[in-house]
């Protein structure tokens, strides 16, 4: 069982996933899918890291896979309460 939990909250063309847990590892690996399946099916996608208690290497590199692949889909991505 993954140490992070992902809410999907969608307003007026944002979507934004809120994060609680840890960022890291295992969670990372269990995840991915499902946030990037989140990224494909968005126009503007943030991620919301205010409950986010930890976040390794493994966590750090995701974002910055995210943050390429949207610059290549030309989607609006971005992350909140860093």
């Amino acid at each position: 069982m993954s140490g992070l939990r992902i809410e999907v909250i969608t307003d007026q063309g944002l979507t934004v996933l809120k994060l609680r847990g840890e960022f890291e590892g295992m969670a990372i690996l269990e995840s991915r899918e499902k946030i990037f399946a989140h990224l494909a099916q968005s126009k503007n996608l943030a991620m919301d890291l205010t409950e986010i208690k930890y976040i390794d290497s493994a966590g750090v590199a995701l974002l910055i896979d995210l943050t390429k692949e949207a610059a290549n889909r030309k989607i609006v991505f971005g992350l909140m309460n860093v």
